[in-house]
Order: C-alpha cells, then sequence, then structure tokens
C-alpha cells in the first residue's frame, strides 16, 4: 500500500472534524503532520498514524487515517499524549 503524503488526498470524517474542533487543532497542523509526520501502522486492518511534533504544541498531533479507494479518510485527529504504538 502506497501512503500519500499530500494533504489533498485527505478527506476528515465528520468524528474527525469534531475532535479537531473539540481539541483545539488547526487544520494548518494536519496538514502539516500528514507531508511530514513519521507514519506508524496502528495494528487496526489497513489504518495509519501519521505523528509530527511541534515546536509551537505542548503535544505531538496525531492523525489516524484508513484508505478509501484512490483517497484517504481521516479517522480522528488526537494530541499524541501516549507513545506512538509498536507494531
Amino acid at each position: 500500500m502506497t501512503i500519500s503524503r499530500n494533504p489533498s488526498d485527505f478527506y476528515p470524517s465528520v468524528h474527525a472534524q469534531d475532535q479537531r474542533k473539540w481539541r483545539g487543532i488547526k487544520w494548518e497542523d494536519v496538514s502539516t503532520t500528514i507531508e511530514n509526520g513519521d507514519v506508524y501502522q496502528t495494528g487496526y486492518g489497513e489504518r495509519i498514524l501519521i505523528v509530527n511534533d511541534f515546536e509551537h504544541t505542548e503535544e505531538p498531533v496525531g492523525v489516524v487515517a484508513r484508505p478509501d479507494g484512490d483517497e484517504w479518510e481521516i479517522v480522528t485527529v488526537e494530541w499524541r499524549t501516549e507513545p506512538v504504538p509498536k507494531v
């Protein structure tokens, strides 16, 4: 599976939109995480976790996504307060 690093290939689920807003994470940080973050397998099917550590945030930003045809659905957006899962 090829993982796109182009933010325009990703679209947010309603849940991801709500979680991003509730957690106060900027869309700009989500895009930068997709482009530059470290990619990990989640252990849940084809879902991936992309994590990026910013200097201007207390915690790294995590983006969980799954493939949907030629695009990627963002399942949720979160502050990574726990260690990245090892798979």
